[in-house]
Order: structure tokens, then sequence, then C-alpha cells
């Protein structure tokens, strides 16, 4: 599963986007999977995150230009699940944000709906990001 994230809302302090995959029901249920990609704002480094929808267990903090596109790719193999952002200013040569990848063993869920989200915290009623080939595929994106 993949996106590329082209554009984000300049007056958000806290951007977030991610996947939701292999998941029940609504998000409420506690069953399925989040990812969660946190874009730096000032003093603070971006971050990805594996989430059960019973809490994290796994995140990573790197840095980010906030400038570029990014594309967010998910791998979910079995029990192996990972998580990786590159910067796409060239789409068909992506290459590898620094220390931005996460990846976790786990088969607590093995099947269920996907789909993507985005939030910016509290502070605002509304919310804009910019994104673009959305992929879901059996085979790696």
């Amino acid at each position: 599963m993949s996106m590329d994230i082209l554009a984000w809302d300049t007056n958000a302090t806290i951007q977030s986007i991610g996947f939701g995959f292999r998941m029940f029901n609504e998000l409420a249920s506690g069953q399925g999977y989040l990812t969660e990609f946190i874009t730096g704002d000032t003093g603070r480094r971006s971050s990805l995150s594996f989430w059960k929808l019973t809490g994290t267990f796994r995140k990573t903090y790197f840095d980010l230009d906030p400038q570029k596109p990014v594309r967010l790719v998910l791998t979910a193999v079995g029990r192996d699940l990972k998580l990786a952002l590159y910067y796409v200013e060239k789409p068909h040569e992506p290459v590898a944000v620094p220390g931005a990848t996460v990846a976790v063993t786990d088969a607590s869920f093995s099947q269920g709906s996907v789909g993507l989200w985005a939030w910016s915290g509290s502070e605002y009623s509304s919310y804009e990001v910019t994104v673009d080939n959305f992929m879901v595929s059996g085979t790696r994106p």
C-alpha cells in the first residue's frame, strides 16, 4: 500500500496521516492496525509509528525536509509489517528518507479492510492535505 503526500496545510502545527489495515468494523473496535506519519514542527522531529488499535507498539524519529513531496509505503506480508518514507521529487526514482523506516513482526490480525486517514490535532475544525497515487496491491508497490 502506498500514497504520495504532495502538500500539507501550512497553518497546522501537528500534521498526521497514515494507513489503516487489517481492520474490522470501526476504529473503536480495537481490531486492526494503524500506521502514522507525523511531520515535525519547530523543534520537533518527524516520526513513523505502527499501532495496534490497543496502543503504539513501534515508533521511530527522523529529520525531514518539509518542502519535498514524500511517498509513504506499507508492506504487510504475513506477520512482517514495514513502513517507510521516501522523497519523490522524481516519482520514478524515490529516495529513502534517512532513518524513516519502522518494522514490526506481529500476527494479531491477518485480514480486514484498508484505508487512509489524516488528522491535524484539535486546533482546527478542518484540515487539508494533498494525496495522490493511493494504491493497494497484493504485490510490493
